[in-house]
C-alpha cells in the first residue's frame, strides 16, 4: 500500500499540542499546581505568595511549548510539511522524501494510534511517523490498520 502525505501547518500545530499536552511532564507539573493549591486552600497559614507561585511551571510549560509549536509550524522547512512517500508491506515501511529514504521493518516500531486526523507511528527509538488520514484512500482504510495491528500490535 502506498500513501502520499504532506501535513498542513494547521495539522501539525493540532498534532504538537496534543502530543505537548499528553507528556508526562504536563501531568507532573498539573500535580504540582494541584498539591499546592490544595495545601494553600486547606491551610489557614500558607503564605499568600503560594497562589502566584503554584501556576508558575504549569504556565511556563504550557506557554513554552505553545510558543515552541507555533515557531516550528511557521518553518517551511520543517519534514512535516515535505511530501513523503510511505511504502507499507508486510515486511515494513519505505518513505522516501525529497531529502532522503528510510527503510523499516516492524520490529522497529513500537506502537501506532490514530488520533486528530493522523496516523502515528512510534519507532523503539522514539521517533514518530506522521501521515494524515485523509491520505489514506477511504476503501483502504481497514486493510491499513489490519496491517498496523497485525504488525505492530501483535508483538506488543
Amino acid at each position: 500500500m502506498v500513501i502520499q502525505s504532506t501535513l498542513t501547518p494547521e495539522e501539525f500545530r493540532r498534532y504538537e499540542l496534543n502530543r505537548h499536552f499528553r507528556r508526562s511532564m504536563f501531568y507532573f507539573y498539573a500535580f504540582i499546581f494541584a498539591v499546592l493549591t490544595v495545601y494553600a486552600l486547606t491551610n489557614p497559614t500558607a503564605p499568600i505568595a503560594i497562589y502566584v507561585v503554584a501556576p508558575v511551571p504549569l504556565l511556563a510549560y504550557s506557554i513554552g511549548g505553545w510558543a515552541a509549536i507555533i515557531r516550528r509550524s511557521n518553518d517551511p522547512d520543517q519534514p512535516a510539511f515535505l511530501p513523503m512517500r510511505y511504502e507499507l508491506t508486510t515486511s515494513g515501511v519505505r518513505l522516501d522524501t525529497p531529502k532522503g529514504n528510510s527503510s523499516f521493518t516492524w520490529s522497529d516500531f513500537k506502537a501506532w494510534r490514530k488520533a486528530l486526523g493522523v496516523y502515528e507511528l512510534t519507532l523503539q527509538n522514539g521517533l514518530l511517523l506522521v501521515f494524515r488520514e485523509a491520505a489514506v484512500p477511504q476503501a483502504q482504510i481497514k486493510q491499513l490498520e489490519d496491517l498496523l495491528k497485525k504488525q505492530i500490535q501483535e508483538r506488543a
